[in-house]
């Protein structure tokens, strides 16, 4: 992802707009003193003389999505808990559809907080996102998550049939149901970042 100046970013549902570049200073081991790239940014509603948040060129790509689509950044498609190809953008044109190279794929030019765009042309259960690290380390913690809560109603349905023989069904759906949510919840907490 390139970071340009002037362009605007989103993070944690949040609008962003990068206002310029610095160094910062870092210490490297043995307390060696080094300067890295770094990033100077504003929220949306920030007033005009605001002192901006910095933070380091690597942080805010993986942290930070861009809120549109420009020529040459990748898009993935997911689907059945698999990123499928990868998709790179060719043009866009004026009504913010998006053309990509040696594909019929067309998406809206617009990236949701989410990463995830929005398709013109339709293809069954297929979602679009914009390829990031954020992203890709969320969709695969995404498809951990499911694995484990399929892995969870496997096992408290085989405990059921084994060792209760089906005295239980309520308590036990009660269970699966809790296990889910809590499952979603660390999901949500740790897994969406």
């Amino acid at each position: 992802m390139e970071i340009v100046i002037n362009d605007h970013y989103t993070s944690q549902g949040e609008e962003y707009v990068v206002t310029g570049f610095c160094k910062i200073k870092q210490y490297g081991p043995s307390d060696n003193v080094f300067w890295a790239d770094g990033v100077e940014y504003l929220p949306i509603s920030a007033a005009p003389d605001s002192y901006p948040f910095t933070c380091l060129s690597t942080e805010f790509i993986h942290k930070f999505l861009p809120v549109k689509l420009k020529v040459g950044d990748e898009v993935i498609s997911f689907s059945m808990g698999r990123v499928k190809q990868t998709y790179f953008v060719e043009s866009i044109d004026p009504d913010g559809t998006v053309n990509y190279i040696n594909s019929t794929l067309k998406t809206k030019d617009t990236i949701d907080m989410n990463g995830q765009l929005t398709e013109i042309s339709f293809t069954q259960a297929t979602e679009y996102f914009y390829n990031s690290p954020n992203i890709s380390n969320r969709l695969s913690n995404y498809v951990k998550v499911q694995e484990l809560k399929v892995m969870f109603t496997e096992a408290v349905s085989k405990m059921d049939t084994l060792s209760l023989g089906g005295i239980y069904p309520s308590v036990l759906q009660g269970l699966v149901t809790e296990g889910q949510q809590y499952l979603s919840k660390l999901f949500n907490t740790y897994g969406n970042k």
